[in-house]
C-alpha cells in the first residue's frame, strides 16, 4: 500500500481511533490490559517467589518456567489451526477460561501431598501455558476481525503499549508491595 492508498487518519489520532471502534474491540481492549497486569505483571513475579516459599531452588523453578515455554513452542501451530475451524473468539475465550483453571490449580500446589507436588506444579503450569497459548495466537486474527482499516494501525498499538504499561505498572506495585513488607 503506497501513502497515498493509507487509509484516512481518524479524528484526534489516537482517541479518535480509540472513539471509533466498537463495543467488541473496546472490550477486548480492556481484557488485555487485566491480563496484562494478571499474567505478565503479577503471575511472573509471584509464581517464582511461592515456589521458593514452597522450598523449591533455582533448578526446579527454571524447569517449571521453561515447561511453559515449551509449551508456547509445540502449540502455537495447532493454536493456529483451532482458530482457524472454530474462530479466534472462541478459541480466545476457550483459551482464558481453561488457562485460569490450571493456574488456579498451579495457586493450590500447596495443598497437593507433599509426593505429587512437583509433578502437579509442571502439570499445571504447562497445561495453563498451553491454553493461553490459544490466547496468545488467536488474538492478532480476532483484534483485525473487530477493527476497521482505518482505525486498526492505531488499535494495535494502543493494546501493545497498554501491555507493557500495564506490565510495568504491576511490576512497580510489587516492587513496593516488597518492600513495605521487607
Amino acid at each position: 500500500m503506497t501513502p497515498s492508498q493509507n487509509p484516512p487518519a481518524p479524528a484526534n489520532g489516537y482517541l479518535g481511533a480509540l472513539r471509533g471502534t466498537g463495543r467488541d474491540a473496546r472490550m477486548f481492549l480492556a481484557a488485555s490490559g487485566i491480563h496484562a497486569v494478571a499474567i505478565f505483571g503479577l503471575y511472573v513475579v509471584l509464581l517464582n517467589l511461592y515456589l521458593l516459599r514452597l522450598g523449591y531452588g533455582p533448578e526446579f523453578i527454571g524447569v517449571v518456567q521453561g515447561t511453559g515455554i515449551l509449551a508456547i513452542a509445540a502449540l502455537s501451530v495447532p493454536a493456529s489451526a483451532a482458530g482457524r475451524r472454530w474462530g479466534p473468539r472462541r478459541v480466545i475465550i476457550g483459551g482464558l477460561f481453561a488457562g485460569s483453571t490450571a493456574l488456579v490449580a498451579l495457586a493450590l500446589s500447596d495443598m497437593a501431598p507433599e509426593s505429587i507436588r512437583a509433578p502437579w506444579i509442571l502439570a499445571f503450569n504447562f497445561s495453563g501455558t498451553t491454553a493461553m497459548t490459544f490466547y496468545y495466537v488467536n488474538h492478532g486474527p480476532y483484534q483485525m476481525s473487530i477493527t476497521t482499516e482505518a482505525n486498526r494501525t492505531y488499535h494495535f498499538s494502543i493494546r501493545w503499549q497498554r501491555r507493557w504499561r500495564e506490565s510495568f505498572t504491576s511490576g512497580a506495585i510489587n516492587n513496593v508491595h516488597f518492600a513495605l513488607a521487607s
